[in-house]
């Protein structure tokens, strides 16, 4: 099919019969996507609003660390509470451009400092298909809408798989693309170098379609295929230990992908010490969070120092973030937390 406008239009699912409520649902099996369903992907002509562009009216859950101007963003942590900025990230200037409208902000893990969603400023995101479970972190806010059918798309971030993890608990498709594909600009940051903007939606359409906004960058053809083989590493420490229903599901995914050419290569890894990956994993964007947070909070008069909102999470921290760094990006007011 051809990528036209029209067909942009009717990318994006029907919002109204996509308004369910948030109950205990089996999970649908996933079909093999037709021509129509392909243009579906967030939008019916019926949901079209009005707005130009190739999101054209489409209703984006928002998560509440990215900004958009004239609606409170809190990153979940109270000394935030009451920041409201003035201008826009440019991710949802990019999205407003192209004709996508604010659904709302979604909650978070506080400072977006985990993967099980706990923030002070209310109860954590649930799983919308079993409301007894989290909905994952720490972008769990925007998957649970997304899972619940509430909005058909959103906009998480991801450090360390704060969007993949939700997504896979919840059910949807989490993409983090490479770090700086997107800009940053009005995004409370915690790490300077790991940290990106993601999508979220419930199909890989709807997934490529956003990505394409966001980059700035005119998506390829639907069913269009790379031109040359994919490649990736299936390294057996994190298939070590698998519950077995998520191990039958991960081996399926893997025969999907080399059905579809994919080519997958199995590593022993035997010489990484993973517990010593895991730990750089972390230590890195912990070391940047003092500076990178202090970044984004001097663009905005009036609001508190870094070292300030960290000194109010009630999440726990590591040690190492609560550490001012020396950097441009550090407000000069921060001092030691003691």
């Amino acid at each position: 099919m051809a990528d036209s406008p029209s067909a942009h239009r009717v990318v994006l699912s029907s919002l109204g019969a996509d308004r369910l409520t948030v109950r205990r649902r089996p999970r649908p099996r996933a079909a093999r996507p037709t021509a129509r369903s392909r243009q579906e992907v967030l939008h019916a002509p019926a949901a079209h609003t009005g707005r130009d562009g190739v999101l054209s009216g489409a209703l984006l859950a928002v998560k509440d660390n990215i900004d958009v101007a004239g609606a409170p963003t809190t990153a979940g942590t109270p000394a935030l509470l009451g920041h409201v900025p003035r201008r826009s990230s440019h991710v949802w200037e990019r999205c407003a451009r192209t004709g996508g409208v604010l659904a709302g902000k979604t909650a978070l893990h506080e400072l977006a400092y985990g993967t099980t969603g706990q923030h002070a400023l209310g109860p954590a995101a649930l799983d919308p298909h079993s409301p007894d479970h989290l909905a994952g972190g720490s972008s769990s806010g925007t998957a649970s809408a997304v899972a619940a059918h509430l909005v058909p798309a959103g906009l998480g971030t991801d450090t360390g798989g704060s969007v993949r993890i939700p997504a896979a608990l919840c059910g949807i498709i989490g993409y983090r693309p490479t770090t700086g594909r997107y800009p940053t600009a009005g995004v409370v940051r915690v790490s300077l170098t790991r940290y990106t903007v993601g999508v979220m939606a419930r199909s890989v359409p709807g997934v490529r379609l956003l990505d394409g906004v966001l980059a700035g960058a005119p998506p390829r053809p639907f069913g269009a295929r790379v031109p040359h083989p994919l490649r990736a590493v299936l390294p057996a420490p994190l298939w070590a230990d698998l519950d077995p229903q998520v191990e039958r599901v991960c081996r399926v995914a893997c025969e999907r992908l080399r059905a579809a050419g994919w080519y997958l290569v199995e590593e022993s890894w035997s010489d990484v010490v993973w517990s010593d990956v895991l730990r750089s994993a972390t230590l890195v964007p912990a070391y940047e969070t003092c500076s990178a947070l202090g970044g984004y909070l001097a663009e905005h008069p009036g609001a508190p120092s870094a070292s300030e909102v960290l000194r109010g999470c009630e999440v726990p921290l590591p040690e190492t973030a609560l550490t001012p760094r020396h950097s441009p990006d550090t407000r000069t007011k921060d001092q030691p937390i003691s």
